[in-house]
C-alpha cells in the first residue's frame, strides 16, 4: 500500500539523517573513528534491509502482510557514506566538494567538514575561519 511505503521511506530517511547528524557533531575524530562510522553505517543499512526487517518482524509477529520496500535505503546509504568519505579528502578537494554538493547537504553538515579539520590542528586557525566563512557564503548566495 502507498501509505505504508511512504511511512517506511520516511522512517528510513530519518534513521540515516539522524546518523549523519550525529557524525557531523563529532568535533575531532581519528581515521579509525571514521572507519567505525562506516561500520555503523553498514550495520544500520543491513538492519533496514527488507529481509532483515521481515525476519525481525516474523520473530515478533507470526503474520506479516507486506515487507517494507528497499526503495530509498541504498540511496541514503550512499548519501551518508559520501559524507564520511569526504573527511579523507585533501583540504582543497573538500572545498571543491562542498561547492559541488551544497544543494544536497545542510549547511551545518558542510561546516562540520571544515570544523573537524581545524579541531585536528591542521594549519593556522585563521585559514579555517576563512573557509567556514566561504562555506556560509556559498550557501547564502544560493538562498535567493
Amino acid at each position: 500500500p502507498p501509505a505504508l511505503r511512504f511511512t517506511w521511506e520516511q522512517l528510513v530517511w530519518v534513521a540515516f539523517m539522524t546518523l549523519l547528524e550525529g557524525f557531523s557533531k563529532v568535533p575531532h575524530c581519528s581515521t579509525e573513528g571514521r572507519s567505525l562510522m562506516s561500520m555503523d553505517l553498514a550495520t544500520l543499512s543491513h538492519g533496514l534491509h527488507p529481509e532483515s526487517v521481515k525476519t525481525a518482524l516474523l520473530e515478533r509477529h507470526q503474520s506479516i502482510i507486506t515487507t517494507p520496500s528497499d526503495s530509498c535505503r541504498e540511496d541514503m546509504m550512499r548519501y551518508v557514506d559520501t559524507f564520511i568519505k569526504v573527511f579523507y579528502f585533501p583540504d582543497e578537494d573538500v572545498m571543491t566538494w562542498i561547492k559541488e554538493n551544497f544543494k544536497s547537504y545542510h549547511l551545518e553538515h558542510s561546516l562540520s567538514l571544515i570544523t573537524a579539520r581545524s579541531a585536528n590542528g591542521y594549519q593556522d586557525k585563521g585559514i579555517w575561519t576563512k573557509r567556514k566563512d566561504l562555506v556560509r557564503e556559498i550557501y547564502h548566495q544560493n538562498d535567493s
